[in-house]
């Protein structure tokens, strides 16, 4: 029932039933709409100044919708697009694909208590969109959408290269934010959108990966000797109890999102805690926090 590309539509069902969907409506509208910045030399340097810590295509794409609209409610809209070197044209685009995403959400019944027809859907989205502000919690969700997709990042003859399951490398394109060379130095995974073939191979709307998100999101992951396996190519290591734990809280994902599609379990003592357990998981990574095992990944 929505009228949109599958992997999007993924990350909005998602990211409505962990109640982060205004930023995620961002990610959406920006991935439908062309680039708003202008293509100058300066616009590149804002780029790169909006996008600081976050590390994803997509997060950008979020972020310049958000602060549009904050400006634009003290009537600073176009100032900020000229200060940016963004379109304004195309930033209003993005804006107004936003509330058209919202209001499939609620024409989709994955907006409980709101009603198709009597509610505009960005006043849904507000309501459902108590923790966006947990990026590494939106971070998971826009990996989800974008899984099996994933590249590993590693260090390979000196330099910091993005590799395919087949061992293939792949580059960000020119515009992307997250170039291998700015990367966090740990090795880690960034996934993508999709393939584009030109003179190499180019990753497009890149977005780096938490462990977590490939633990609770992947598509295929099973227990092995030493921890798990995802998607049949990357190995976690860990101990027993945390791939027990991990195990539960891929569970806990699952029944939530059931719950959610169906049109149940909201304000179920059993739902709210699953989608507790989540939150707690990815704020962890946020807070530094030492008690929650995060799985090493191998590729082999």
């Amino acid at each position: 029932q929505l009228h949109i590309e599958p992997r999007l539509g993924k990350m909005l069902v998602l990211a409505s039933a962990l109640r982060c969907l205004g930023r995620v409506l961002g990610v959406a509208a920006s991935r439908e709409a062309k680039d708003p910045f202008v293509n100058i030399a300066a616009a590149d340097e804002a780029r790169d100044y909006l996008s600081e810590g976050l590390f994803s295509d997509q997060l950008l794409g979020a972020k310049v919708c958000a602060d549009f609209i904050e400006a634009e409610q003290s009537r600073r809209g176009e100032a900020f697009c000229e200060r940016y070197y963004l379109h304004s044209g195309r930033v209003r685009m993005m804006t107004g694909m936003r509330g058209k995403l919202a209001d499939m959400i609620v024409a989709a019944g994955l907006a409980p208590g709101f009603t198709k027809g009597r509610t505009r859907g960005l006043v849904a989205a507000e309501a459902m969109s108590a923790w966006e502000r947990e990026t590494e919690l939106v971070r998971a969700v826009v990996c989800a959408g974008l899984l099996p997709n994933v590249a590993r990042v590693c260090d390979k003859g000196g330099k910091r290269r993005m590799m395919l399951k087949d061992g293939s490398k792949i580059s960000a394109q020119q515009k992307s934010v997250v170039q291998s060379d700015r990367l966090p130095r740990q090795d880690g995974f960034v996934c993508f959108h999709e393939l584009v073939k030109t003179s190499a191979l180019f990753g497009s709307d890149l977005c780096l990966a938490n462990n977590y998100a490939l633990v609770i999101f992947g598509d295929s992951v099973v227990r092995v000797p030493e921890g798990l396996m995802c998607d049949g190519w990357i190995r976690f290591k860990a101990e027993g109890e945390v791939v027990d734990a991990m195990l539960r809280l891929r569970g806990a994902a699952k029944r939530l999102l059931d719950r959610h599609v169906a049109g149940i379990g909201i304000g179920n003592r059993s739902a709210e805690t699953d989608l507790e357990a989540i939150f707690r998981l990815f704020a962890s990574l946020r807070d530094g926090d030492g008690n929650v095992p995060v799985p090493r990944a191998e590729v082999r």
